[in-house]
Order: C-alpha cells, then structure tokens, then sequence
C-alpha cells in the first residue's frame, strides 16, 4: 500500500470511530453528551460571535461581550457551526472536531518518521485509536483545535530544522500563531523555540552566514506569532492597561494550584482552601478588590505565591510530580460524558491521608461502583503504553537527534504546565510525544521479541 493509500485510510478510520463515538454520545445523553464542565461557557460566546458580537468587546460588568480570558480561533470555529438566533447545538462542532484530528493523527505520524522513518503508519494508527484523543474530540473544547496546531507546529519546526528552508520557517510560525490563538497556555513554550533552533543550527558548526540566516528564519517566525497575538494584546491594552493576553493566572493558581499542592501535602479538601483563597482574595492588605481584572489577577498571584512559599518547596515539588504522574495515567473515560455522568464521589472531594490513601477511598469506597469498574477497566492498558513510550524514549535518546531532544522537552513542558491539576484534557497536547516514543518502543519490542523466537 501506497504512502497516500494508507493516509487515507488512516483518516477515515480515524475520522470515523470519532463520528461513532460522538453520534453515540448524542444520541443517548443528547447535547449534554458532548458537553464538559465548561463547555457552556465555550457555547455561549460562539453564541455571541454567531449572532454578529466582536472579539473587540470584552464582557465585563453584565455588559455582553466576548470573554476577556478566551483566544478567538476555536470560538470562531464553533460560531461558523452555530445558526444566528438559533438554540447552540454542539453537534457541528465535534464533528468538525472529528475531522481536525483525524488529520492530527497524520501529523503525529510524521513526527514520528522524525525519529525513525518506518514510524509514520504504526504511530498514525495508534493516533487512531486513541482514547484521549476520541473522548477529548467528542467534547465542546478548545483542546483539539490545540492539539492540532501544536502538531503542525512541531512537524514544521522539525521540518525547518532538517531543511533549512524558509517557507517551513513561515509555515511554522503561521501555525504556532494559531497554537497561541486557540491556547495562550503555549506562550512559554514559544519563548523556547529560539533557542532550540540555534542550538540545533550551532551543533552542525555552520558557518557565520548560514548562523544569520537561521536567526533571519526564527526572527520572521517570532514576527509571525507576535502578528497573531498583536490584536488581542492592543485590545486588552486599551481596555485595561495591560498587553497580556490573559488574566487567568492569577484564577488559576490561587484558586487551582494552592489548593492542589495544599490537598497533596496534608490532605486540606481542594474546596475549603478554594474558600480561604477567596477570602484573603477580598481582603489582601485591607484594600477592596481591584475592579481591572488584570489588577485582580495580580493580587491573585501575590497571595499564590505567598501560600507556595509557606507551604515549602519541598510540597510543591512533591505535588508537582505526583500530578505529573497521574496525568500520565488517568484514563480518558473519567472525563467521558458516558461515564462521567454516572454516579460516583469525585476525587479532589475524596479524602484520604496523602495522596495513596486517597486513591485508595477513590476506587474502593466511591458510591459509583460502576463508575469504579469502567474506571478501572479502562486503566488496564495504561502501565503498556506508558512502557512503551518510555522503551521508546531510551531506544531514541541513545542517538539523541534534535527530534528527539524537542519531544522529550515538549513532554516535559506540558506536564510542568499543568502541574498538579489533573485531567486526561490536559495530558492531551503530550500524546503525540508519547506516542512517537510508543510507536518506536513497540518496534523495539517487536524486534526483540522476533530476534528472541
């Protein structure tokens, strides 16, 4: 079979096991089938965009507006689904979801190749069939669109690193311009690329020509990424005195992260340090609340960061890597509507004397026993494809290329990111990593086995 021959067939059965799902999910749940935690939220400002309503007008005070913490591109997909002046129904867009990433797994195929050239098929195809990849894409996200940006964006990158060329350089840059739009969670990683391309130029001692002509490259490929992110920035400049391109961070870790690392620690339920993290909120220094949100994210921060350092580095660090490890592990049916909609204890309401018990009372005491046994069922399969990916990762950093280097990084950035907020969601932008790694640690498991018999 032809190399065309099997990307087609890689996307159709890719295509349609994601059409399956999701047309079961509809059909048993209806809309809310589709739908996560904060998918009406995503709704309700495609919503607004389909009615005609402006990125440019943020809403604030009651004001209808688009919201000042959402990147426009999967918001504007989701809105060319939606009927002006119509009910929102989420089935167009998971389709259109569905289609994205069954060329997303053609993409991971090819980042594959990067580390092993027989890779491009085996990895597709695992691609295919992957649960994160099918649940997360049947669900009113942002994070398939994500996904597929981050892929073309490091196939591009690996692409210009290996040729050189300048069209990849632009191409790069259009496509982790529209990484930044559909997440601002990827800037940071952003501030790597640089740095990754000249260290991958200067390990082939080029000559000071072709050293300029790359940082020409990269400088066109930043121009890019700012172009994209420039009209948000001037908005959030006029509006609020601020480029930034969001005002989560704070939200985000004194209502997230110190919470997590405090229910890691000594077992402190996430909701009561939520509580205390709203309360010093409302009361820092004596001052009322900022009315600027980027003023109150900055507050947010300020006291985050005090509740860190009395917590120590040692709880942090321990966090840190207790929630790597779970993302790493947690299977894609938790955050199925199917199995997510049936009854059973959450597990950040769960206690537990450390992280261990906690588990323990999460599987064997939770009222959802059939929530429970699907859960773990599921999970039977997660101890062989981490082995994989990591016989994979050995097999390829005994030959560390550049490839590699960039993936293992990419992994490492992804799981630093999300710290100790556990979700298959958020472990979802490392799979393609881990399944290129996957794919080679089946090939070097195959072939030991064969050279074995």
């Amino acid at each position: 079979m032809t190399r065309i021959n099997s990307a087609a067939v890689i996307v159709l059965v890719a295509f349609a096991l994601r059409v399956a799902y999701d047309l079961v999910c509809y059909s048993l749940l209806g809309p809310a089938g589709l739908m996560g935690p904060d998918s009406a939220a995503f709704l309700l400002n495609a919503q607004y965009l389909s009615d005609g309503g402006s990125l440019m007008t943020v809403a604030d005070n009651g004001k209808s507006g688009f919201a000042l913490d959402l990147m426009p591109i999967s918001l504007l997909l989701m809105a060319a689904t939606l009927t002006p002046g119509q009910p929102a129904d989420p089935i167009g867009y998971v389709l259109v979801q569905a289609g994205m990433d069954a060329v997303t797994c053609l993409l991971i195929g090819r980042l594959a190749e990067f580390l092993e050239p027989r890779l491009f098929v085996p990895a597709a195809l695992l691609a295919a069939v992957n649960p994160t990849q099918i649940v997360v894409a049947g669900l009113v996200y942002t994070d398939t669109p994500f996904l597929f940006f981050c892929c073309l964006g490091l196939v591009l990158f690996l692409e210009w690193q290996r040729t050189g060329a300048l069209a990849m350089a632009v191409l790069s840059g259009l496509a982790w311009g529209g990484a930044l739009m559909t997440r601002q969670f990827i800037q940071y990683w952003l501030f790597l690329l640089p740095v990754l391309g000249m260290l991958a130029a200067a390990s082939s001692r080029p000559s000071v020509r072709d050293l300029f002509r790359r940082a020409c490259h990269l400088a066109v490929m930043g121009g890019l990424i700012i172009a994209f992110a420039a009209p948000i920035a001037l908005r959030n400049m006029d509006q609020f005195g601020s480029p930034r391109l969001s005002a989560q961070s704070g939200s985000h870790f004194l209502f997230w992260v110190v919470p997590l690392v405090r229910e890691f620690n000594d077992g402190t339920p996430r909701s009561d340090s939520k509580a205390r993290g709203d309360m010093l909120f409302q009361t820092w220094q004596g001052e009322p609340p900022p009315v600027n949100p980027f003023d109150s994210s900055d507050r947010m921060m300020e006291i985050a960061k005090q509740e860190l350092l009395d917590l120590g580095p040692g709880a942090v660090v321990a966090a840190w890597v207790k929630g790597a490890a779970l993302n790493l592990v947690a299977p894609a049916s938790t955050i199925s509507p199917l199995v997510s909609s049936l009854p059973h204890d959450g597990f950040y309401a769960t206690a537990g004397d450390g992280l261990g018990q906690k588990i323990w009372n999460f599987l064997v005491h939770n009222s959802g026993k059939t929530f429970v046994l699907i859960l773990v069922v599921s999970g039977i399969g997660m101890p062989i494809w981490l082995g994989l990916g990591i016989t994979g990762f050995v097999r390829a950093i005994r030959r560390p290329e550049f490839a590699c280097v960039v993936l293992f990084l990419w992994v490492g950035f992804v799981l630093a990111l999300n710290g100790p907020v556990v979700s298959p969601k958020y472990r979802l932008p490392l799979e393609p990593a881990w399944i290129a790694f996957a794919a080679l640690g089946w090939n070097t498991v195959r072939h030991r086995v064969r050279v074995g018999l």
